[in-house]
């Protein structure tokens, strides 16, 4: 009865990064067939698979893709269609907070010098958000004359008992 799913329709329902597919709608007795094999085998076509958990006793599965676009195919493909004589539905994951499930936002974060210093804005990594950082100067102040409360000498510029 559904009218088919498009590709950029789907494509457009998430964010960029996110390249999980939930597999759902596998209920009963069928559920206890469940397995990683019948998923690698659904859905290995539409491309690299990257992890696949299962939850038998719910009856749902998590697949997730290297890629958006392979994610996209294989929720446009097997969405109402039939694993273990049973219609199944398929959607959007959610990305959860673990780094290895969001790689491009930690890589983009880690990726910058000083992390998590020199963002001009707060972000988001791995779940939590980090505020902007404050700024420091990129180099020490010029050595001034000895102050007293002065007490690490190698540490010319920073004067410590001075607040």
């Amino acid at each position: 009865n559904a009218k088919p799913l498009t590709f950029d329709e789907v494509y457009n329902q998430s964010s960029p990064t996110n390249c999980t597919v939930y597999c759902g709608g596998i209920g009963g007795t069928l559920a206890g067939g469940l397995n990683e094999d019948i998923l690698q085998k659904t859905f290995s076509p539409f491309g690299t698979i990257q992890e696949i958990r299962v939850f038998k006793d719910k009856g749902y599965a998590f697949v997730r893709f290297s890629t958006k676009e392979a994610a996209t195919h294989a929720i446009v493909a097997v969405h109402n269609s039939e694993i273990n004589s049973q219609t199944v539905k398929c959607s959007w994951g959610k990305e959860s907070g673990d780094p290895n499930n969001a790689p491009s936002l930690a890589s983009q974060a880690l990726s910058q010098t000083g992390f998590p210093f020199n963002t001009a804005y707060g972000q988001q990594v791995a779940g939590y958000w980090y505020p902007p950082a404050p700024a420091y100067p990129a180099t020490p102040a010029p050595a001034a004359t000895p102050l007293q409360g002065q007490f690490l000498q190698g540490m010319q510029g920073y004067t410590y008992g001075q607040f």
